[in-house]
């Protein structure tokens, strides 16, 4: 399962990586059959975020907490400080670790409203620096 992360360097900035994690076989639902699950990040709470295709966060800020989200309808542009952007789109996950520093900013792109299912993570200390792909 791949994923992007949107990370702090420590120094203020903020930047892209690419990281997986791993399927695994388990039984999932007994008695079905197994199933293909990759254990992820732990979670504190549960969210949907709605936006309209008018919204922008242009002005840079940090992630209120780290959190995980993902796109089920629309289109948000992400910037880092380094100036990498990226467009999410539906079925697209990002974890948001970037709570101190500069920050990133956001935009809704296109004409649909954008919705996410977003997850606040247990773990709130920030992770600065890349992590090596799983």
């Amino acid at each position: 399962m791949r994923y992007t992360r949107l990370f702090n360097d420590g120094e203020g900035g903020s930047h892209f990586e690419e990281l997986s994690v791993p399927f695994e076989e388990r039984d999932f639902a007994p008695p079905t059959a197994p199933v293909l699950i990759a254990p992820f990040l732990d979670t504190a709470d549960g969210f949907f975020f709605r936006a309209d295709p008018s919204w922008a966060g242009d002005v840079p800020h940090p992630s209120p907490q780290r959190q995980v989200f993902c796109v089920l309808s629309g289109a948000v542009e992400a910037t880092t400080s380094d100036g990498a952007s990226r467009v999410l789109r539906p079925g697209d996950v990002v974890v948001v670790d970037d709570t101190e520093g500069v920050g990133h900013s956001t935009r809704v792109v296109g004409d649909t409203p954008l919705l996410m299912f977003g997850a606040a993570l247990s773990d709130q200390t920030p992770h600065p620096g890349p992590t090596p792909l799983a």
